[in-house]
């Protein structure tokens, strides 16, 4: 979700495992993360989805740019358990910010 000329990983669907492995990559290539946290699972059994809060410290590697974040995964699933879709709500304009070495603490 997003404009995807914030960050190469917005506004973009990945498809299969190719697009997983591509998805990944490309994070792990531009950002790193610390202490990841979870909370606040949601599982709602009808709709084959899991919903969860998530908090972390992310860093985008290339400007030393990082910031604190609540984000939000949300996944679906087909009837043999396997992953249809994994959807991540996050701030993409911190992303963006960071990015462009733009993002400071005192702001």
């Amino acid at each position: 979700h997003g404009l995807q000329r914030l960050a190469p990983f917005l506004g973009r669907i990945f498809v299969g495992q190719e697009g997983v492995k591509q998805y990944f990559t490309i994070i792990s290539d531009l950002l790193s993360y610390d202490d990841m946290k979870f909370s606040d699972y949601i599982v709602d059994v009808d709709a084959s989805t899991v919903s969860v809060r998530g908090e972390a410290t992310f860093l985008w590697k290339s400007t030393g740019n990082s910031w604190e974040e609540v984000f939000t995964y949300r996944l679906r699933f087909d009837d043999e358990a396997k992953v249809l879709a994994y959807e991540v709500w996050a701030d993409s304009g911190a992303a963006f910010l960071a990015s462009k070495g733009l993002l400071h603490d005192e702001e």
